[in-house]
């Protein structure tokens, strides 16, 4: 279809093929399954990727709008929305007024209501992402190479993703497909973004937001096997789908043995033991605070800070994790 993937070629029997192939990719992907899972992964991707479909479309107020909730989703999409308007300026060489005016109403109506709320519009977990990144001195992108070895321990087959990709990104170069070059250029950006900032990789999820654009391109890939000229190029696709399709069930049933995760029942079991065995007014001091908190019923001390003010900016700053403890 159009919309800047490409034009022409194959009529609508190969164009419904070639989407069934990629939904079918984008459903079973486990890096997005995985780091998506029980968190707000899933609507900061889908507001992006929305907001980025409708690039070259009329509807720019309703994209401005995508990009601005993905704001108030994860701070971090701002990333996104800078890319989005400076893709879409350089392409109608004028300013992206309606898309800007709808993004920053929609963040900024956000960033209004939190400096009344909470005194800041700014959340406690960039503060906290670097007192991570302190404690356990992990750089960001080395996060790359480590969750690609995670992968591969559940199934040799995913590498098959990785020359797809390539195959898809050189077409994209080639035939200058917008909206996924316009993603591309997102995800480079926003990894650069993460490693300037000092991220720690700790958390899947970090890296799971540029995971469908690997699908993608990696569905792009399969279009430029299929439509090899020689015969070999359909079956070259067949089966790198169908390897792909297998790689992600292996590791779909991998991630299904990891679950419950072997912490959380002892996190449930012991709040159960402090609502039992400690007063009303006491408090707990905990890093992961969810499920303590809200089964104790008790007030929570985030050793982190993400709900305990200052908590991150004290710590990282005098290098002692004992602050809350004893403030």
């Amino acid at each position: 279809g159009g919309g800047g993937w490409g034009r022409g070629g194959g009529g609508e029997r190969s164009r419904a093929t070639i989407m069934s192939a990629v939904g079918s990719l984008a459903v079973f992907d486990p890096l997005l399954i995985t780091g998506g899972y029980g968190a707000e992964t899933f609507l900061y991707v889908a507001l992006i990727l929305n907001a980025f479909l409708l690039l070259d479309s009329r509807h720019q107020v309703l994209a401005g709008c995508l990009l601005g909730l993905a704001v108030v989703c994860r701070g971090d999409a701002a990333v996104a929305a800078a890319v989005y308007l400076l893709v879409w300026a350089l392409r109608h060489r004028r300013l992206p007024v309606q898309a800007g005016l709808a993004c920053c109403a929609v963040a900024g109506t956000w960033a209004s209501c939190a400096t009344l709320y909470y005194r800041t519009p700014w959340p406690q977990t960039l503060a906290v992402k670097r007192m991570q990144a302190a404690v356990w001195d992990g750089r960001f992108l080395d996060g790359i190479p480590f969750y690609a070895a995670r992968f591969l321990g559940q199934s040799r087959w995913i590498a098959v993703m990785a020359p797809l990709a390539v195959i898809g990104l050189l077409r994209v170069l080639r035939r200058r497909l917008v909206v996924p070059g316009a993603l591309a250029l997102w995800a480079g950006s926003y990894l650069a973004a993460f490693a300037v900032l000092n991220v720690p990789y700790v958390y899947i999820w970090y890296y799971s937001v540029v995971s469908p654009l690997v699908v993608i391109l990696a569905g792009l890939g399969l279009v430029g096997l299929a439509r090899q000229k020689r015969p070999w190029g359909a079956m070259a696709a067949a089966a790198a789908w169908g390897v792909t399709l297998v790689s992600f069930a292996q590791c779909g049933a991998a991630f299904g043995r990891w679950l419950p995760y072997p912490r959380h029942p002892v996190y449930v079991e012991a709040a159960m033991w402090i609502k039992t065995d400690s007063s009303q007014d006491a408090t707990v001091a905990a890093f992961e605070v969810g499920a303590v908190g809200y089964v104790s019923q008790r007030h929570i001390i985030d050793l982190w800070g993400l709900v305990t003010p200052g908590v991150a900016r004290h710590t990282l700053a005098q290098g002692d994790g004992t602050w809350a403890l004893r403030r």
